[in-house]
């Protein structure tokens, strides 16, 4: 067992260095500014040349559909794969949201071990996969993931690490639902001059959806909102994992509000290793910021098109590089 483990790594050292004796790190793809200048979006390995070192067998690949956000993203992923010597052998096209949920696909490559030797897949699938690879297969998975990588998660780890007087520096005042609801009505009633009056519900989906703004007198008869999920036909579910504090006056750029949108490359957990990259992204709201029209809308449930800032709701506003708010705080400040 201890020589097929140690045959495993060598080959999966083989290939990843392989991988990256062909590629950049560099970003690729992306939308443009108002300017003209290209904006780069998806961290990819983009090859010095288009083919497979000579006498190397090409690599089988495998892209579970929900892995990533977009046709586009699946595409430029497919693309640097490709480029390296990578053979689509398994998962099914990404599919536009709508189509992708008319079509719920319950095949995932975990369930196909002799098709691939690399997947790449959403997290929960991936786990099960890494627990019986086989030698030589590799599976794109940063354990622990989910501790940071969802919101409810993101709260609890901050609060875990940092305690909450540190945590809630870092995000806004934020109670887990339905647990601690009595903490949050508590709150309050002791805090009325540090109530916004708005509070945001969250649950776990993504793109801009699973929000709704609430007014401070109708957030706790919202919070027994249930939905319903596929797969639990029959059961009722609560609707909103958290509530937050209402950023009632955020930063502004031009009126605006923004969003960072930044890229790591995590190669290792062992040692941890996280890379950073230099350039990122400023992504605005549609409209201009109004403060005005939160509470009414809060009324409604919906957040105002000036309030949200997610590029999945955004995808036509400008953005700006990163360095244009280091230019504009100062170095210091940034």
């Amino acid at each position: 067992v201890a020589a097929a483990s140690r045959a495993s790594r060598r080959r999966q050292h083989d290939v990843w260095a392989w991988l990256l004796r062909r590629g950049v790190g560099h970003l690729g793809g992306g939308i443009r500014s108002t300017a003209g200048a290209p904006l780069m979006t998806v961290a990819v390995v983009l090859p010095r040349q288009m083919y497979p070192d000579p006498g190397r067998e090409t690599f089988r690949y495998w892209v579970d559909y929900q892995v990533l956000s977009s046709p586009a993203s699946a595409a430029l992923l497919e693309r640097a794969l490709a480029a390296v010597g990578g053979r689509r052998t398994g998962g099914p096209p990404k599919l536009a949201p709508a189509a992708a949920a008319a079509n719920k696909c319950k095949d995932y490559g975990y369930m196909h071990l002799d098709a691939w030797d690399l997947l790449w897949s959403i997290t929960a699938k991936a786990m099960l996969a890494a627990e019986i690879l086989r030698p030589g297969q590799l599976v794109a998975i940063v354990p622990g993931l989910l501790c940071i990588s969802r919101k409810t998660s993101l709260v609890r780890s901050l609060r875990t690490v940092h305690g909450d007087t540190t945590a809630f520096t870092i995000v806004p005042l934020t109670f887990k639902l339905p647990e601690e609801m009595d903490e949050w009505a508590a709150w309050i009633a002791a805090n009325p001059s540090q109530d916004t009056g708005l509070w945001i519900l969250k649950n776990n989906k993504q793109r801009g959806e699973g929000l709704r703004l609430v007014t401070t007198d109708s957030a706790m008869d919202a919070v027994f909102e249930t939905t319903t999920r596929p797969g639990l036909e029959g059961m009722l579910l609560y609707k909103w994992y958290l509530a937050q504090r209402y950023i009632a006056d955020p930063m502004l750029i031009r009126g605006r509000k923004f969003g960072l949108r930044v890229w790591v490359l995590v190669p290792g957990v062992n040692p941890l290793r996280v890379y950073l990259h230099r350039n990122g992204l400023l992504l605005f709201s549609g409209e201009k910021y109004e403060h005005s029209v939160a509470a009414p809308a809060a009324r409604s449930g919906r957040l105002p098109p000036g309030h949200i800032t997610n590029v999945a709701v955004n995808e036509n506003s400008p953005a700006m590089p990163i360095d244009a708010l280091r230019e504009m705080l100062g170095k210091s400040r940034f």
